[in-house]
């Protein structure tokens, strides 16, 4: 039976005396549906809550991430559609869901950790230079909601390999510094 499908049951009663029919009921399978979770990139973290799930239930999505980055949102078809690491919705259609996350300090986005990052944080700090959105996140080093020189400092110094206080993964530095 597939899910979803609709069946009409009659129940009879057989007797020396003939046949009693009762009344046709209708009923239908639980339909369920597929969520997948992907994570973007892969090396960003991890992503739980993937399955099959009946209409209806209580889904929970969540992304977790990995040393150096940081969760920017879940996306669907490439939309935004959830900003906080736990999603909660219910099951009404198949979902596939990506977890996306960013390098901290990858302000220019390409996927590494370098002075062009820390040159572009000071250049926004200062208003010379604007961020968009997707930017702001990596380029917001401390996590304090806004963009400034501290942030630039934290880049400059974990590129001259000495301790920061936030995962900062310029790839420079000997293991255990930076």
């Amino acid at each position: 039976m597939p899910p979803g499908t609709t069946y009409r049951h009659r129940a009879v009663l057989a007797y020396e005396g003939g046949l009693i029919h009762g009344s046709e009921r209708e009923f239908q399978t639980i339909q369920t549906y597929t969520v997948w979770v992907r994570v973007q990139p892969p090396s960003g973290g991890t992503a739980d809550g993937a399955g099959t799930y009946p209409h209806g239930a209580i889904v929970t999505v969540t992304a977790t991430p990995g040393v150096c980055y940081r969760f920017v949102n879940w996306t669907e078809a490439g939309v935004e559609v959830w900003a906080d690491a736990s999603y909660l919705f219910a099951a009404t259609a198949d979902r596939d869901l990506v977890a996306n996350f960013v390098l901290v300090g990858d302000a220019n986005l390409d996927g590494i950790v370098d002075v062009r990052d820390a040159r572009l944080v000071r250049q926004a700090a200062l208003g010379l230079a604007a961020l968009a959105f997707p930017q702001r996140v990596p380029a917001d080093v401390n996590g304090d909601g806004v963009v400034d020189i501290a942030d630039a400092q934290l880049i400059a110094e974990a590129l001259l390999c000495l301790p920061v206080p936030v995962p900062i993964c310029p790839g420079t530095c000997p293991e255990g510094r930076g």
